[in-house]
């Protein structure tokens, strides 16, 4: 909600998490970027993991990047396939 709550009154902090978020994203797809040297080659980057909702609004800025629907039962799915098909 972006609201907190301390000594019994809320506080607006929307800024600052947007603000942070924001900032750990794109450190998140530069590090992403060198590993896979630009991604052009890529259709798809897949962002998992139950922190991958949180920057859906960074990651939508660029065309290789794809959360897939609830990213963060991801990789449990993705587990019980290797496990179960093998």
């Amino acid at each position: 909600t972006g609201i907190i709550t301390l000594w019994g009154k809320p506080h607006d902090v929307s800024g600052q998490v947007e603000q942070v978020l924001s900032s750990v994203g794109e450190e998140v797809l530069r590090f992403v970027q060198r590993k896979i040297r630009g991604g052009a080659k890529y259709d798809k980057v897949l962002f998992v993991g139950g922190g991958s909702e949180c920057f859906r609004s960074v990651l939508q800025r660029y065309p290789f990047a794809h959360i897939p629907h609830e990213p963060g039962f991801a990789n449990a799915r993705g587990m019980a396939k290797s496990v179960c098909y093998q």
